[in-house]
């Protein structure tokens, strides 16, 4: 039977522009508009809305636009989580290694904007949007990760060992959160459980270079050099554009006194990054175990020049003018060493010592103490506090006669 409604529908596949028809109710007979108003309400439309026009056969109906959102927040947030990798390497992420569980869609653009926001040190603004990510899917093991490597940064090892504690519960094979925590470790000194966590994010992914300068890392500060350099031949072979394990190499070969291997591995990491300010410190410090103050004191200038707040390259170049005899430019220099890290003891011995080179015994007393009062099991700070008393004719105050300990000739850092 062919109904009112039936008509008009014929009418308006016909009829162009659509909207020279009048509406339903208008169309309709007084006694067929008196039911569809019952029906509908008063002055409610009874067309229907057009189906979505399927415009390519690529884009089935199945495709909609919800499932598309999800296929793009899936893609997006893998690249959020290999984002947060720590900034000990620029190594990429082998395609196998898991990277987050339990997502929902919403979550990876605030994960990813924290990513952004960290970069930018802008620590404040980056828990902010991991926050959100994870009150969205607490199971979403990402942002905690990146939570974990903002407190890092903010020196709060303890609360970033936490979060990466939590990223591992969700996800057992998330490489980049059990190398972040051996990061923390490390920097806590806790160098068996980093060499731990190290070792088991290279067993879930063997392509990633960062965990292997890692574990170089926490052997050399060991002092068990023989193992670190295997770490580091494997980094550079992963990754030969990280700027890191060629320092860390430098540094073991430094340790065997091998100052020409050592200098150039350091000048490998400079030419990688020539914004790295360790590794000028660190060549520096090779050219001065060679006697070559002036080359040392261009690289410090350098390190310097990049990292203002480097205190011990201010040292170091002080220990470089005090070999060259040059006084009053050394003690200027552990003088900034003391205002970038007040409480750096050794910046206080070195320029006790330089002082005491000039005959000022008090002031060298002084910066003794000070250096003392930091670290009580200073011993070399003891010693030429001893002989500083010793020169002033203060014998029951210098039990101790040895020579005075000159500084280390400098300090190198990974």
């Amino acid at each position: 039977m062919v109904t009112w409604s039936r008509l008009y529908a014929e009418l308006q596949s016909v009829a162009w522009p659509p909207w020279r028809l009048p509406s339903l109710p208008a169309f309709l007979p007084p006694a067929a508009r008196a039911r569809s108003s019952r029906r509908h309400g008063p002055g409610a439309s009874t067309r229907r809305k057009p189906r979505p026009i399927c415009r390519s056969a690529a884009a089935p109906p199945s495709s909609s636009p919800a499932r598309r959102q999800r296929k793009i927040s899936r893609s997006r947030s893998t690249t959020a989580a290999t984002a947060t990798a720590p900034r000990a390497t620029t190594t990429t992420l082998s395609p196998t290694t898991p990277r987050r569980s339990g997502s929902i869609p919403n979550t990876s653009p605030y994960n990813g904007r924290g990513n952004v926001y960290q970069d930018k040190k802008d620590y404040d603004r980056a828990l902010a949007e991991y926050n959100e990510a994870i009150r969205l899917d607490p199971k979403y093991a990402s942002p905690y990760n990146g939570r974990g490597n903002v407190y890092q940064d903010k020196k709060d090892y303890d609360r970033a060992i936490a979060e990466y504690n939590q990223a591992i519960r969700l996800d057992p094979g998330y490489a980049l959160a059990y190398n972040g925590r051996g990061n923390a470790y490390q920097a806590k000194k806790d160098y068996d459980h980093a060499i731990a966590d190290y070792t088991e994010s290279i067993r879930l992914d063997p392509q990633y270079s960062s965990p292997h300068n890692g574990r170089g890392n926490a052997y050399r500060s060991k002092g068990d050099i023989d193992r670190a350099l295997p770490d580091y031949n494997e980094a550079i072979q992963l990754d030969p554009r990280s700027a890191f394990p060629y320092n860390g190499r430098a540094n073991v070969y430094f340790d065997k006194k091998d100052y020409d291997r050592a200098i150039v591995d350091y000048g490998e990491s400079i030419r990688v990054d020539p914004k790295y300010a360790t590794a000028f410190n660190n060549r520096g410090l090779a050219y001065a175990r060679k006697s070559d103050y002036d080359r040392a004191i261009a690289d410090y200038n350098q390190a310097l020049a990049l990292d203002p707040q480097y205190a011990v390259a201010y040292d170091n170049r002080g220990d470089a003018y005090l070999s060259k005899s040059d006084y009053d430019r050394a003690i200027a220099d552990y003088s900034d060493a003391m205002r970038v890290d007040p409480k750096y003891a050794i910046a206080y011995n070195d320029r006790g010592y330089a002082y005491a080179r000039k005959k000022d015994y008090d002031r060298a007393i002084a910066d003794y103490n000070e250096a003392i009062r930091i670290d009580p099991s200073y011993s070399a700070a003891f010693n030429n506090r001893s002989n500083a008393y010793e020169n002033k004719g203060q014998y029951a105050q210098a039990p101790r006669r040895s020579a005075p300990t000159s500084p280390s000739s400098g300090r190198n850092t990974g």
